[in-house]
C-alpha cells in the first residue's frame, strides 16, 4: 500500500513542476515554522526557514529531538527507537522543497506536494533489528530479529515525499499540516556484522505526520521577463 502512495505522490510531484506554467509578476516570500513533528525514529520540534520564489518554496532548519519512554515497537525497525545520549544528538538539519497543486487565486487555502529529508546523528534504544546470516541458494538474505542498543551515535537520513495543507489564520500567520510516506535509511550495517556481507546501511519504510504554524516575514512581487 505504502508503494502505491509513493507512486501516487510521484506523479502529483511531476505534474506540480511541469503542468502549471509561472506567472508573473513574481511573488517572493519569507517564512519562519515551527513544527512538531511525528516520525519513523521518534518525534521531535522543527524551527526552520522558508523561501518563497514564485511557486517554488525551499526550507532548511533544525530539528529538535525528544526523547521518550519506549513502549513497543510492534517488530518495526527503528520505530521511535532514536536516543539523545548527549545535547548535540538532540540536533538534526531539516531540508524540504513544497511545489502548490491545483492552485486556488485568491484563496486562503492551498495544497501542495513536498519533498522533506531530516539527518540526526543519534544512538538507537532496545531496537528491534535483523541479524543477517548469509544468504540461501537463491540468493535471498536469511536473517533473524534480535534486541539491539547502542549509545554510538550513527547516522540516519529520512526521504519523504507527502502533501501539504496551508491555511491562512490571521494576516501573515498559517496553519500546516503535512502527512507523507518514503525512506527511513539507517547507517548502522557496520556495528551489526552486516559489513562481511556487503551491507553498511538499512533502509526501511517510513512515514511522517506534523502540523505546525508558518509566519510570514516579507512579501513583495518582481518582474521577470524570461516567465511567459
Amino acid at each position: 500500500m505504502k508503494k502505491v502512495v509513493l507512486i501516487v505522490l510521484c506523479i502529483i510531484m511531476f505534474y506540480a513542476l511541469y503542468a502549471q506554467e509561472e506567472g508573473y509578476p513574481v511573488i517572493i516570500e519569507d517564512y519562519i515554522t515551527l513544527r512538531f513533528n511525528q516520525t519513523h525514529g521518534g518525534r521531535n520540534v522543527e524551527l526552520s526557514y522558508i523561501y518563497r520564489d514564485g511557486k517554488h518554496r525551499l526550507k532548511a532548519g533544525l530539528n529538535i529531538h525528544l526523547d521518550r519512554k519506549v513502549k513497543d515497537n510492534q517488530g518495526h525497525v527503528f520505530k521511535d527507537r532514536f536516543m539523545s545520549n548527549k545535547p548535540l544528538e538532540h540536533f538534526g538539519v531539516n531540508l524540504g522543497y513544497r511545489h502548490p497543486i491545483l492552485p486556488i487565486k485568491h484563496s486562503d487555502i492551498q495544497l501542495s506536494v513536498f519533498f522533506n529529508v531530516e539527518i540526526f546523528v543519534v544512538g538507537l534504544r532496545d531496537d528491534k533489528y535483523p541479524v543477517f546470516l548469509g544468504r540461501d541458494e537463491e540468493r535471498n538474505l536469511l536473517f533473524y530479529v534480535e534486541s539491539y542498543y547502542t549509545d554510538k551515535a550513527t547516522a540516519h537520513i529520512d526521504y519523504i515525499l507527502g502533501l501539504s495543507l496551508s491555511i491562512k489564520a490571521y494576516e501573515n500567520i498559517y496553519l500546516n499540516m503535512t502527512g507523507g510516506y518514503g525512506v527511513l535509511m539507517s547507517f548502522t550495517g557496520s556495528d551489526r556484522g552486516m559489513s562481511e556481507i556487503g551491507i553498511t546501511d538499512i533502509e526501511v519504510s517510513s512515514q511522517r505526520w506534523s502540523i505546525g504554524i508558518n509566519y510570514r516575514l516579507r512579501k513583495k512581487t518582481v518582474q521577470r521577463l524570461y516567465y511567459e
